[in-house]
């Protein structure tokens, strides 16, 4: 191995190092339970939470990618670019958050499904709440515990509810918990056939999402490819003598990162545009009991 390389891996490692000596500043959640972050820490938790194990492992491949181009090339701007990019271009074009707010919806249609099920039988609504823990998935199976333990503490069912919501954070949760907030003033059988007509919309709105998820997939495909092939393009730059020889000055190497800052505003205004408009929710916070 050259000396550059065995330089670029000592490089690597020791910001790896840095890396995970940084992450331990965050107390684990076992010990945050007893005593309480501070503010410096509650900001290393926030971006602890962020970097999970596969996004740590994109950073430091992408790094040693950096530095390994670096040494072939010369070219210092890669050593940044290439780890910004892996980790860029996987919240560009992930699909995750989307999927995972339609099983969410998906979860609270089932979870209502259930519910309704349980208040039809003449059991009270609170108790009704409890037993609906069992019919949680998982991708509401910690906001409906957190529910179950309010109440089982003697929470006021309003105060529990309002908590509920905030939990969830979600315009179809505010549908859903404005309904039982009307269930715990007005007791009756009504309920039952709100709670069934909520889940049967919400029901059509998951399928709805499935099939536009499902449309997208192609299109989102095709900007992969486009994207791959740019990229493959710039990084056959420097390998063009003739080509890059105005690039490799200090002011070149600045200009270059404009470029690659102009084609990630691009990728970034396209993701944006695709977005769809986010829902405002309609049951906000009141200053409830904490």
């Amino acid at each position: 191995m050259t000396p550059a390389i065995l330089t670029s891996l000592g490089v690597v490692l020791a910001l790896g190092g840095i890396f995970a000596a940084f992450l331990t500043l965050v107390p684990s959640p076992e010990n945050a339970a007893a005593k309480a972050p501070n503010r410096f820490q509650v900001r290393l938790q926030a971006m602890r939470a962020g970097f999970s194990f596969r996004t740590q492992i994109l950073l430091v491949a992408g790094i040693l990618a950096g530095l390994l181009f670096w040494s072939a090339t010369g070219w210092m701007i890669f050593i940044a670019a290439i780890p910004l990019a892996m980790l860029g271009l996987r919240a560009i074009f992930s699909d995750q958050g989307e999927k995972s707010q339609t099983d969410k919806l998906s979860a609270i249609e089932t979870w209502t499904r259930s519910l309704s099920g349980l208040i039809v039988t003449g059991t009270p609504l609170e108790r009704a709440l409890t037993s609906s823990l069992s019919n949680a998935q998982p991708e509401i199976y910690p906001e409906v515990s957190r529910l179950v333990a309010r109440l089982e503490a003697r929470w006021p069912t309003m105060d529990a509810l309002q908590a509920f919501a905030d939990d969830l954070n979600d315009p179809t949760g505010d549908l859903v918990v404005m309904n039982l907030m009307l269930a715990t003033k007005e007791r009756g059988q009504g309920l039952v056939n709100a709670l069934n007509d909520l889940a049967q919309t919400v029901f059509e709105e998951v399928k709805v999402r499935r099939q536009v998820t499902s449309d997208r997939a192609k299109p989102r495909w095709n900007a992969r490819v486009v994207t791959g092939l740019t990229i493959g393009l710039l990084l056959a730059v420097p390998l063009m003598s003739s080509f890059s020889e105005p690039y490799k000055s200090p002011i070149g190497q600045l200009i270059f990162a404009g470029w690659l800052g102009i084609i990630a505003l691009l990728l970034l205004a396209m993701k944006r545009i695709v977005a769809p408009p986010a829902i405002p929710r309609m049951l906000t916070n009141t200053g409830r009991r904490s």
